[in-house]
């Protein structure tokens, strides 16, 4: 097996990218831990007609996100810099992004 060299570790610690890649990685990772654990959870107290409720209403708000997503975070890279030199204009644009969302 190949060594590692001796402060590798230290400067992966301090690079910020590698930082930001591990928490975001470690969110994703909780994320679809809870996602198994509480399926679980719900085999055990949802008859079978309740599973075909939460089903229809899953597919209902899968579908819902395409029309009401609009692509929503394109528009706002996009708009950004439109707006960027009006601090006032932009926080209205943002706020009327994430009031949609």
């Amino acid at each position: 097996m190949s060594e590692v060299k001796p402060g590798l570790i230290a400067r992966l610690k301090r690079n910020r990218m590698f930082t930001q890649a591990a928490a975001y990685i470690s969110g994703n990772f909780l994320q679809q831990a809870v996602g198994f654990i509480m399926l679980l959870v719900w085999a055990g107290y949802l008859t079978r007609e309740d599973y075909g409720i939460t089903n229809t209403l899953a597919a209902y708000a899968a579908i819902l996100s395409v029309f009401l997503g609009f692509q929503l975070h394109a528009a706002t890279t996009r708009f950004y810099f439109d707006h960027r030199e009006n601090p006032a204009e932009l926080e209205r644009f943002v706020g009327s992004v994430w009031i949609i969302r």
